[in-house]
């Protein structure tokens, strides 16, 4: 992933407004942005990312990453325009927009506009053709400049954090790769939990697709094949997954990593994000880190409370996008010791092994079978 290079001046993003009247900057703050900018809405690519972004967009509400389309159309065109591409898909409809017709904030986030390289423009021109209707002009709607080349920002908190710009009109963007960042272990993966209310409050939350629409959208699992990684066996797993950080070797051999040892470093445990992320799962990765990586390692009682009352409204609350499946019982059990006797070092330990042995394990051994896992080894 490329250096962020782009600075926006401060104060800026107060004044760039979404179709809901919310600022980018106040968005910014409770949620990470990403700030899409479009072409115009004849280009085939402009399409495919929002139709990407509607498929993803469970996954990137997980990671509390709200996406905002940037057009150049005016505001009653694209509105009309929007809501004729939607169809029935809820989730295209009520997306973020901001309106760019005279290209200011185009500008200010230095979007640049030409021709693609020679070597690229049949191909681009083809595949544009052949995917546009009889109704479409090429170029785009009149008025827009055709030229603009896409981009992608993310935003947290008013700074820019992650950018990406197309090098080709046509190229195809992977939203949760950029996001995640596997490629730089140094680039913080360690965004603001996305909570209910936060999302309500930003008219966001309708928009989210069911539980039972997420669960048709993943991929059906299939019978993983024998793992060519040494699985324990059950007993050292329950007991190496109550196990401090501190306890856990941070050197490892390539051809004998565990799921903690994946989990507990920083660069491979990007790359497993991003798979499970793709599998619409990363909740169960995110509790896992959440409490070993975060929770067990805070000495101070104040602090390490906080830190457990966000976990258990994140991931235990039956109304969170983050919810992980656990039984009844052992979220019961969590509440009322955690209000009874305090934030003890092992009360989650019962969730995170569940959580492992039914879901993360499995999860992990389909990982080791991927092509994502043979990146992550250099193979």
């Amino acid at each position: 992933m490329p250096k962020v290079t782009t600075i926006i001046e401060d104060g800026y993003l107060d004044h760039v407004l979404t179709n809901k009247g919310s600022s980018i900057a106040d968005l910014s703050v409770k949620h990470n942005v990403l700030l899409m900018f479009l072409r115009h809405t004849n280009c085939w690519t402009c399409k495919e990312t929002i139709s990407d972004i509607a498929a993803n967009y469970m996954s990137l509400l997980k990671y509390n990453t709200i996406p905002v389309l940037v057009h150049l159309e005016s505001k009653k065109y694209f509105s009309e325009w929007l809501q004729k591409f939607a169809g029935d898909n809820d989730v295209i409809k009520n997306m973020l927009s901001v309106h760019d017709e005279k290209k200011h904030v185009s500008n200010a986030f230095k979007v640049k506009s030409g021709f693609p390289p020679l070597k690229h423009f049949p191909s681009a021109v083809a595949r544009s053709s052949k995917n546009i209707s009889d109704q479409d002009n090429l170029f785009g709607p009149e008025g827009v400049d055709f030229k603009t080349f896409p981009a992608l920002f993310i935003i947290e908190k008013s700074k820019i954090v992650r950018e990406f710009r197309h090098k080709v009109h046509s190229e195809r963007a992977d939203y949760l790769r950029i996001l995640i960042d596997p490629d730089n272990a140094e680039s913080p993966l360690d965004f603001e939990l996305a909570t209910k209310d936060n999302l309500e409050c930003d008219g966001l939350y309708c928009a989210m697709p069911s539980k039972d629409a997420d669960d048709a959208l993943s991929p059906t699992p299939t019978t993983p094949k024998t793992p060519v990684l040494t699985v324990t066996d059950n007993k050292k797993k329950r007991l190496s997954c109550v196990m401090s950080p501190k306890d856990i070797e941070p050197e490892f051999d390539s051809a004998n990593l565990t799921l903690e040892k994946v989990l507990l470093d920083k660069r491979m445990s990007k790359f497993f994000h991003l798979f499970v992320s793709r599998e619409f799962a990363q909740e169960n990765v995110m509790f896992w880190q959440e409490v070993n990586v975060k929770y067990k390692k805070t000495e101070d009682e104040n602090k390490r409370r906080i830190i457990g009352d966000k976990i258990i409204k994140s991931f235990l609350n039956q109304d969170s996008i983050l919810e992980i499946n656990v039984s009844n019982t052992i979220k019961k059990e969590v509440v009322e010791v955690f209000m009874r006797e305090g934030p003890l070092f092992e009360i989650f330990d019962e969730a995170v092994m569940d959580i492992q042995s039914q879901v993360l394990t499995h999860l992990f051994t389909r990982y080791c079978q991927s092509k994502l896992f043979k990146e992550m080894l250099g193979v």
